[in-house]
């Protein structure tokens, strides 16, 4: 792959296919001028959208697919982004320019995150858009995650060997990494949320389950096709099947009544 500053890898599987063609038609509706080479991280499947470069792996285990994906991309900076993150308003290509500005200026930043994470208020006194993550906050949880980021490279890549699952990743991944890595620093944004769109987004998707969008237990989520039908994209629905909205609280309640029983069962 041809040299750039950074590269968009969006991270998917060949089971959700059908996800690509309404993520890639409307990540190209509201990031047009993006000008980062844009890859798919799946393991066999070839995808007909234009200038999108597949990378493929053949491993079963997700953390490896992403980590060998990582290892093909010869960018500094990979912008992350997962194949259910639909875009409903235009990227701020201005803002992750300045990141990358900003990360070359300063090698000791790990990541800049584009949503609001959990359990993190301290400002940034350089970046006031920003908090700075603290490791002591939460007992490091989410201070490595999956949702949309500019990344240096190498530092996802140290977080990933680690981590066979997403869930994985943000939850043990932190604890794993060298120190030096544990003690850069890690940015949030402070005012944008993945349950809500908001004007001064860098990306803006809805991934909140409980609002039905997404993919959740490899099903679309029931709020998928009125967006589809709005942005006027056509999408075959029925491979991976749809989930009612009865159906998803129905699962919550069934898993929340088996944490519960285990719980029970410890005392």
């Amino acid at each position: 792959m041809e040299k750039a500053l950074c590269t968009v890898l969006v991270n998917s599987c060949d089971q959700y296919s059908d996800t690509w063609h309404p993520f890639f038609t409307l990540l190209k509706k509201y990031w047009p001028d993006c000008p980062y080479p844009l890859c798919l991280n799946t393991e066999t499947k070839s995808c007909d959208e234009k200038s999108v470069h597949v990378l493929n792996s053949m491993s079963s285990s997700w953390g490896k697919r992403l980590y060998l994906a990582l290892e093909r991309i010869e960018s500094e900076y990979v912008v992350v982004l997962l194949d259910d993150f639909f875009l409903r308003q235009k990227v701020d290509s201005d803002e992750i320019a300045k990141c990358i500005a900003r990360m070359n200026a300063d090698r000791e930043i790990a990541v800049f995150y584009y949503n609001r994470i959990t359990g993190y208020t301290e400002t940034s006194i350089k970046y006031k858009k920003y908090y700075i993550m603290t490791p002591s906050n939460t007992k490091n949880r989410y201070m490595i995650n999956c949702q949309a980021a500019l990344w240096r490279k190498n530092i996802l890549m140290e977080a990933v060997k680690h981590s066979e699952t997403p869930w994985d990743l943000e939850e043990r991944a932190f604890a794993h990494l060298p120190e030096e890595m544990k003690r850069m620093k890690y940015y949030c944004l402070k005012d944008a949320w993945y349950d809500e769109i908001r004007v001064n987004d860098v990306f803006s998707y809805v991934l909140v389950r409980e609002k039905g969008y997404g993919v959740w237990q490899s099903k679309w989520l029931w709020n998928n096709k009125k967006l589809f039908r709005q942005e006027k994209i056509h999408v075959n629905m029925k491979s991976l099947g749809r989930m009612s909205r009865f159906s998803f609280v129905l699962e919550k309640f069934k898993r929340h009544i088996k944490d519960r029983w285990k719980i029970i069962r410890r005392r």
